[in-house]
């Protein structure tokens, strides 16, 4: 009876103790408790096990373990198969910390991801291959680490912002991931091109939130020459237009079209910040374009109708660029380039109208009707879309900045649109639940195309405002950016207005092309460069013009005045930075 009393009280106490926090790797994986010695701790010498020696990168302890295994902070309807189970437990072998990133990018970064469209099939081919591919394992790891980073940071800023012990973590096992594939390179594993797949597509969002935009396009691009077997444009070309062909589905592996749609997806998104792949050279002005007639406009769901939107938001992005030079050149209608141009323009027109007849059928088919919040934002952004294309269209083939002025329906039923979408996820989950990455189609691109090229200032504005007002990444599309953009280009365009009472922008001083650069060097500030090119539609060539100004972060982080200063460098170089300008 006396033993009793005198172990009862002994296993109280050491159950009410903390968990350490250091020790030897090995024995954190075991989950006992390690002796520390320096250099090799006996609990692994004493048993011939292999001491993986002391980490110096820990994550800090979570504040708050309440989490929600069904992630529904953000109102998700997703399979109780991929996200029910707790696999981060699962996962054997690892830490606490690696367990516990698992546990994030389960629970809070897919339904992020998916937080408008079901595309959630190459997510569960990455959960999958986590726990078989050690290669995966630690890409995962280090992309989560630098996101739970920004969630506590409560706001979209990029890793350099994070806290210092999240991007150590996060830096740590990406250099994992990558030793582990180096090691596995010549090999002749079967399984190594899907895992290269697999860890390009997660490499890719860890140099997003790295903001290492060259890194971006690299991953990228290594990965579409993977899958199509080829490089270049045919390379482009095939991933692109065969991720919407209904042959992609029928002949090949669920994994398969997953990657491909995947990429064509990130790839198409990622083409604002390449500018050698966009600058045509000698008589390749149309090898950048996809050939749409290749792209059958066929789709059963709101992903299907994203997914074939992506070869026509491509040949928008390139036919800007192709067709301002060509314009500026080649006058003759006989001209053989110029003929090319408006035949590539006319297919776009025909695309889009047919895109657009194919979603009001399913919309007017779909049973039962959308009535989710979900679904009607993904309604919503699909024609979002419509318009702002259709203005792209319309106007890329004209050097006048006067013919957005041709679109006074179309810009306020996209405004409202994109207002409509942006107030439904904040009613419904408020402004602390909000993602902060999402991947699939979103509001930032329209409303920066709003904010830049409809002289309306009130609708002009609202788009600025929008873009404050949900400070996020849109894949490689940063909110905030879009919004001081788009905020100093209507500053620059304001003060031409002569008429305060019509507000009428003349022509010569609209802005035809612009640009943004960013200097992070000043410690707790921010300062931008803002490059751009008034119109003048009869000149070969336009002056370039540069204006530095205070750099306005997120809501929480906002900074005060927007004084300008007439000096300043730029700190990104023109490989490694966003560009959204169009030449």
């Amino acid at each position: 009876m006396q033993e009793t009393d005198h172990t009862l009280p002994s296993k109280q106490t050491r159950k009410s103790g903390r968990r350490a926090r250091t020790g030897c790797e090995t024995c954190r994986i075991r989950r006992v408790k390690c002796d520390e010695t320096p250099g090799l701790c006996r609990n692994c010498t004493s048993t011939g096990r292999k001491c993986e020696g002391y980490s110096m990168t820990r994550l800090p302890r979570w504040r708050n373990r309440k989490t929600n295994s069904n992630s529904n902070q953000l109102g998700l309807q997703l399979g109780p198969a991929l996200f029910d189970a707790d696999l981060g437990a699962a996962l054997a072998g690892k830490t606490s910390d690696e367990r516990r990133c698992f546990h994030v990018f389960q629970n809070q970064t897919i339904p992020m991801f998916v937080s408008l469209f079901d595309s959630a099939d190459i997510w569960h081919v990455v959960l999958q291959m986590c726990q078989s591919d050690p290669s995966v394992c630690y890409a995962v790891v280090a992309f989560s680490a630098l996101h739970e980073g920004t969630l506590v940071r409560q706001g979209y800023s990029g890793a350099r912002a994070l806290e210092n012990p999240f991007r150590d973590f996060a830096l740590k096992q990406h250099g994992k991931a990558l030793g582990s594939l180096a090691g596995r390179l010549g090999s002749n594993d079967p399984e190594m091109r899907s895992v290269a797949l697999v860890c390009c597509v997660v490499f890719v969002l860890f140099e997003l939130l790295n903001n290492n935009y060259s890194g971006i396009i690299v991953h990228i691009q290594n990965g579409v020459n993977v899958l199509a077997n080829d490089k270049g444009a045919a390379a482009r070309a095939s991933v692109i237009s065969g991720a919407v062909h209904p042959s992609c589905a029928g002949n090949t592996s669920g994994f398969e079209v997953a990657l491909r749609r995947t990429f064509a997806h990130i790839d198409v998104h990622s083409s604002p910040f390449e500018w050698a792949r966009l600058t045509p050279s000698g008589d390749d002005h149309f090898d950048i374009l996809v050939d749409l007639d290749a792209c059958p406009v066929w789709f059963d769901s709101l992903n299907g109708a994203r997914e074939t939107l992506d070869p026509l938001i491509n040949n928008v992005f390139a036919l800007w660029r192709l067709a301002q030079p060509i314009l500026r050149t080649h006058h003759s209608d006989t001209d053989p380039i110029y003929q090319n141009l408006i035949a590539e323009h006319h297919k776009m027109r025909i695309y889009l109208s047919r895109h657009i007849a194919a979603f009001n059928t399913f919309l007017s088919h779909h049973q039962p009707p959308l009535a989710t919040p979900r679904e009607q934002r993904s309604r919503d952004v699909i024609r979002l879309h419509h318009l702002v294309l259709y203005i792209n269209i319309e106007a890329c083939i004209t050097l006048s900045e006067l013919i957005f002025d041709t679109f006074p329906i179309e810009w306020r039923e996209a405004i409202d649109l994109a207002d409509g979408i942006i107030t439904s996820y904040i009613t419904e989950f408020g402004s602390s639940n909000l993602p902060n990455l999402v991947i699939d189609l979103g509001v930032s691109l329209p409303l920066s195309w709003i904010s830049l090229k409809c002289r309306d200032f009130t609708i002009r504005q609202r788009a600025i405002d929008l873009l404050r007002r949900w400070p996020h990444a849109e894949g490689m599309h940063n909110t905030t950016l879009l919004m001081n953009l788009g905020q100093a280009a209507c500053d620059v365009e304001s003060e031409a207005v002569e008429d305060p009472l019509t507000g009428v922008v003349p022509e010569e001083a609209r802005i035809r092309t612009v640009d943004i650069q960013v200097d992070t060097r000043e410690r707790g500030t921010a300062t931008a460069t803002l490059s751009y090119w008034l119109s003048d539609p009869r000149a070969r060539h336009l002056v370039r013009r540069e204006r530095v100004f205070d750099l306005e972060g997120p809501k929480r982080f906002k900074m005060p005045g927007k004084q300008r200063r007439q000096t300043g460098e730029t700190a990104w170089s023109s490989a490694s930075r966003p560009s959204y300008a169009i030449t």
